[in-house]
């Protein structure tokens, strides 16, 4: 009699293990289905986040809304290791320079920055159906992130700020700007004069 009660209580705890690693097989896949993880990759370009060279460039570029050419804008934002400049344009194809800022930088300061965009996902893709064209988004903004290493474009994501259209970037996105538009004071004075010229 005590063997078959041993016998049950070992079947028993067999199927709650059994029942336990299905369960928790089933969250994850949930999780990597649902909450985008299937979808999203790593580039392997984050070594150079960590390790620049003295060729190494962040850049983010920004086209405004499609509006007439008199008050669309763009941005171009880029930083290395020596510099830090920030150029709005008025009209298509950066038709008019509207404001430059240009700094000097230092290698500490880029390499804390560039250790922060690495922590910020600057790097990481996401796979996406959306082919990127300048008509996308017209309401709103195309928001482009580069990594180079001197004239080589390692890495080239980009974003929207239209809810309804997502692009290839997989990183924070919110972040990543603060940190860039934190780079050069005065930036956002001067992004907010050109928007309402």
């Amino acid at each position: 009699m005590q063997h078959r009660s041993s016998a049950r209580i070992g079947i028993a705890l067999l199927i709650v293990i059994v029942a336990v690693i299905m369960l928790g097989g089933a969250v994850f896949l949930a999780q990597s289905l649902f909450a985008g993880g299937a979808n999203k990759t790593q580039s392997g370009e984050t070594s150079l986040l960590s390790e620049p060279t003295d060729n190494t460039t962040v850049k983010m570029i920004v086209r405004g809304p499609i509006v007439a050419k008199e008050n669309h804008y763009s941005i171009q934002l880029d930083i290395n290791n020596s510099k830090r400049r920030l150029v709005i344009y008025r009209g298509y194809d950066q038709a008019e320079e509207v404001q430059k800022i240009e700094l000097d930088n230092d290698a500490g300061a880029f390499t804390d920055l560039l250790l922060a965009l690495r922590d910020n996902r600057y790097t990481d893709s996401m796979v996406t159906s959306i082919e990127k064209n300048d008509g996308l988004c017209a309401s709103g903004q195309i928001i482009d992130f580069q990594l180079a290493d001197g004239d080589q474009v390692k890495s080239d994501l980009w974003t929207t700020s239209c809810a309804s259209v997502g692009g290839n970037f997989g990183g924070n996105s919110t972040g990543i700007i603060q940190l860039l538009l934190d780079q050069i004071p005065g930036s956002r004075e001067a992004i907010s004069r050109a928007k309402s010229l």
